[in-house]
């Protein structure tokens, strides 16, 4: 098996306790048929790496100190959301489109889903390069230059803004680390958040792909209003209040 394979199983497991003790995560790593030292290197390097604490003999997951989880941990999260969003964004899709496609693991259960003919995508997430080769609907692939972000996995930077001024896009499908009350779209990186602000004025049509853990929270970084975005698409929320609000700035799917 694995690391990142195994590492997937831990968040899953974690995810579902405040505090977990090593004895019932070693028992736990036995029970899913990964040895007891591999498990416990395992801890050491997510340890090392401030994914998790271990204190008095319990672990705890972490969030990193920007308040962004990291991303091997995001896909673990709220799959089943992400999984309806997926598929009301892919009605939106046409054939021979070309997009754009921004980085984030629900964008990533979209490229699953894509089962029409896409001439061309454009991106700027390696995660969304490696799922899109996967899929044969999707013809061209073309990855922004720039540096690379290993938190979320996209590139960023000076080197991808430049090229994405000289293009236009039809149709671009993104997402956000959070959307407040009031409307406004954030990432919890500048740099994202820059690149983010420029694709949706490049773009005829913009839709913003979220689910409702996100929203009602603040970022640190402001991408830009939602009623610069021309459709919202999110999975069944109960607050149905929550979204009234929203229904005001843009199309809500």
């Amino acid at each position: 098996m694995y690391r990142e394979e195994r590492i997937l199983i831990y968040f899953g497991y974690l995810n579902k306790h405040k505090f977990v003790s090593t004895k019932a995560f070693l028992q736990f790593a036995k029970n899913e048929d990964i040895k007891e030292i591999t498990a416990r290197r395992d801890l050491i390097n997510l340890k090392n790496h401030g994914l998790i604490s271990m204190e008095l003999g319990l672990i705890q997951l972490l969030t990193s100190k920007t308040g962004e989880i990291p991303r091997i941990k995001k896909q673990t999260l709220n799959n089943d959301s992400k999984l309806e969003i997926a598929k009301k964004a892919v009605k939106f899709l046409s054939n021979d489109d070309v997009i754009f496609v921004s980085a984030g693991t629900t964008m990533e259960k979209f490229i699953s889903k894509i089962h029409v003919i896409i001439d061309t995508l454009y991106t700027n997430g390696l995660e969304i390069v490696r799922e899109a080769s996967k899929n044969p609907y999707i013809k061209k692939i073309i990855l922004f230059g720039g540096r690379f972000r290993s938190k979320s996995s996209s590139v960023v930077g000076t080197f991808a803004l430049r090229e994405i001024e000289q293009m236009r896009f039809f149709k671009a499908f993104f997402s956000v680390t959070n959307l407040d009350s009031n409307g406004t779209l954030w990432n919890n990186h500048i740099e994202e958040a820059i690149v983010l602000n420029e694709i949706i004025k490049k773009s005829n049509y913009s839709y913003l792909l979220l689910d409702d853990s996100k929203i009602g929270s603040l970022g640190t970084s402001k991408v830009c209003y939602l009623s610069e975005v021309t459709h919202f698409i999110t999975n069944k929320n109960e607050s149905k209040d929550q979204i009234d609000r929203l229904s005001k700035f843009t199309n809500i799917i």
